[in-house]
């Protein structure tokens, strides 16, 4: 029985179910992004595997006892069953037109912690020992200008505004576009590694 992955037919050709095509829909329509997407998905398939049954089949509480399920017998850690929650919520308010569930994530959040800095020295001791143009030119961008390994890896080289100095960021976190400021060492000419303090 087809619960919400890919079935095949009879010839062997993979299609989407009806559901899982009509929540796909939904998304997009809402401009959702991929990571997103990909993440409600497998959620509201992992709970249909659990209960080998479609999801349009299983109720609030049951899907309040598979969230529990994974924290406490899977060990999954509280990020992990809140984005499985934020999927399933998803397809039942928006996709099942229910009312808006309201389900418990397990565990209570830890205090996000502040990402380590790495100090003046540290940094030059990181730009000394890389010795390939385009690496050194990629760590000086992206550290002072704290851009994440996903949005380095979408720069384009016209994303750079060598005039006023700054560096426009597409569809960063949360599918937003920023700028942001590039370093003055990066001025044409002047792309080198600072110098240890004495």
């Amino acid at each position: 029985m087809p619960l919400f992955s890919m079935a095949a037919d009879t010839q062997g050709r993979r299609h989407m179910t009806r559901l899982r095509k009509r929540m796909t829909d939904d998304m997009a329509v809402r401009g959702l992004a991929e990571h997103a997407v990909r993440s409600y998905l497998c959620s509201v398939s992992g709970l249909a595997h659990h209960y080998n049954r479609s999801p349009e089949e299983i109720s609030a509480q049951e899907v309040q006892d598979c969230l529990l399920h994974l924290h406490e017998e899977r060990g999954l850690s509280w990020k992990s069953c809140n984005c499985a929650r934020h999927g399933i919520r998803f397809l039942c308010r928006i996709t099942l037109g229910r009312p808006d569930p309201h389900f418990y994530v397990p565990g209570a959040r830890t205090p996000s912690a502040l990402p380590e800095i790495l100090s003046h020295d540290e940094l030059v001791r990181l730009f000394t020992v890389t010795r390939n143009v385009k690496r050194l030119a990629v760590l000086m961008t992206a550290c002072p200008a704290g851009l994440r390994a996903s949005e380095v890896c979408r720069l384009h080289v016209t994303d750079i505004d060598s005039r006023r100095m700054c560096l426009r960021v597409d569809q960063g976190k949360g599918s937003k576009d920023r700028y942001v400021p590039l370093s003055q060492r990066l001025r044409p000419g002047h792309a080198r590694p600072p110098h240890r303090r004495s």
